[in-house]
């Protein structure tokens, strides 16, 4: 899914930020997308942990999207929405993505929803993600 989506936005930089236990970059800006294509198809899971650190992960993109002059910045968060190791809380970080002005679009990721779901330790937490990027002025999408 992350690869077909930045294959099709040619023209646009993007940069890829890794997080579980610590965030980091694993991709600068670039307009290489097939390259950056690339590098999400080897990315593997638990590389930088087995934690989710979403508010981390956000603050780190952000700082870096900060410096950018570019008319237009996004954020899209691809998430379970469990964020259980940041340093930070990250409704926070939708406030500052608003002030930044950075949008944050979330798309949470798995086959069901906390809400519904609740007994189920894979279920996702739509709700969280979903509050971060509403107040960056973005918005929440939920994919199965």
């Amino acid at each position: 899914m992350a690869t077909n989506l930045v294959l099709r936005r040619g023209g646009d930089r993007i940069g890829l930020v890794v997080f579980a236990d610590h965030p980091y970059f694993a991709a600068p800006l670039t307009f290489d997308m097939p390259a950056l294509a690339r590098t999400i198809d080897h990315a593997t899971f638990g590389i930088s942990g087995n934690s989710t650190a979403i508010a981390d992960g956000l603050g780190l993109t952000l700082r870096r999207l900060s410096r950018s002059e570019a008319k237009s910045r996004v954020i899209v968060l691809l998430s379970d929405g469990a964020d259980n190791a940041s340093t930070v809380v990250p409704a926070e970080d939708g406030a500052l993505a608003a002030r930044l002005g950075v949008r944050i679009y979330a798309i949470a990721l798995g086959p069901h929803d906390l809400a519904t779901h609740p007994d189920d330790p894979d279920a996702v937490d739509a709700e969280a993600p979903g509050r971060i990027a509403r107040a960056s002025g973005g918005a929440l999408f939920r994919v199965r």
